[in-house]
């Protein structure tokens, strides 16, 4: 069965609140955890751009590792803008991962990283897949939920 005919809906449970103030943000645009209270679906985050904090364009979720019990462990991203190569991916933690909804679907997923940051980081290749996401992704502890 081809990926594009699985459907995979991801339940994922409040994990606290986003770091980043998105008061300066219209309603339809408020930053969202990407592990939240919230049902969403998997497809809609695959082959999603990914951006720093301040919206430049650094990559791409190329897929979402998933454990035997169901949960995503770690969205595989590449880091093209600051790596040059599509090639590596690295294990970012969903609570790394900031989502921004517009119309009930998927606007930005920023990651707030630098590319000295990424350079320090493992990456992977495809076929590779670590067991557990890579930790030093998460660099703020979330304060507020913003809502969808």
């Amino acid at each position: 069965m081809s990926r594009a005919r699985i459907v995979i809906t991801a339940v994922a449970f409040l994990i606290g609140p986003v770091a980043h103030s998105d008061a300066q943000l219209p309603v339809e645009h408020k930053l969202a955890p990407a592990i939240s209270a919230q049902v969403w679906q998997v497809s809609e985050l695959i082959g999603q751009k990914i951006y720093t904090m301040q919206l430049q364009e650094i990559g791409k979720i190329r897929d979402l590792m998933m454990s035997p019990d169901g949960k995503i462990v770690y969205a595989a991203v590449s880091f093209e803008g600051f790596t040059k190569s599509g090639e590596k991916l690295y294990a970012v933690p969903m609570e790394a991962i900031y989502i921004s909804w517009k119309d009930n679907k998927v606007e930005t997923a920023r990651v707030d990283v630098t590319e000295e940051m990424v350079k320090q980081r493992t990456d992977f290749v495809k076929g590779q897949l670590p067991l557990f996401a890579d930790s030093g992704f998460v660099v703020h502890q979330r304060s507020d939920t913003a809502k969808r």
